[in-house]
């Protein structure tokens, strides 16, 4: 399911932190889809955040998913998880997916692309195709 975007990000306060939404609708059943694009801390936090999705740096096609874990979601997690589960979450990015990744990962929109990615995943696993 495909949102189609219908106005800039907004700022909202929910449950003692501010999270920064992106409204829309879903072209092929009409609906209102609401997509959440990041929960702050602090309201500069997520209005920084907002001036960084309009000015393109943030979320762009050359940002890659070490790039959005490390500095991204991680930092989000920490603080709304207990301290084990954040060190946890630390050590699984750090040790096993980004080094998995690699230096780069380029998107590939075709489903080609991502059975060959998996056969490729595989295979430097050991694994049988």
């Amino acid at each position: 399911m495909r949102s189609v975007q219908a106005g800039e990000p907004e700022v909202h306060r929910q449950r003692g932190k501010w999270v920064v939404r992106l409204s829309g609708y879903d072209p092929a059943t009409g609906k209102r889809r609401v997509k959440q694009l990041g929960t702050f801390d602090t309201k500069r936090a997520a209005e920084a955040h907002v001036r960084a999705l309009t000015d393109g740096r943030v979320g762009t096609a050359g940002e890659t998913l070490a790039e959005f874990l490390e500095e991204v979601w991680l930092p989000a997690k920490e603080g709304r998880v207990e301290v084990a589960t954040f060190d946890q979450y630390s050590w699984a990015v750090r040790r096993h997916i980004v080094p998995l990744l690699g230096p780069a990962i380029e998107p590939k929109s075709d489903h080609c692309g991502k059975a060959k990615r998996s056969a490729n995943l595989a295979r430097s696993r050991g694994d049988r195709p």
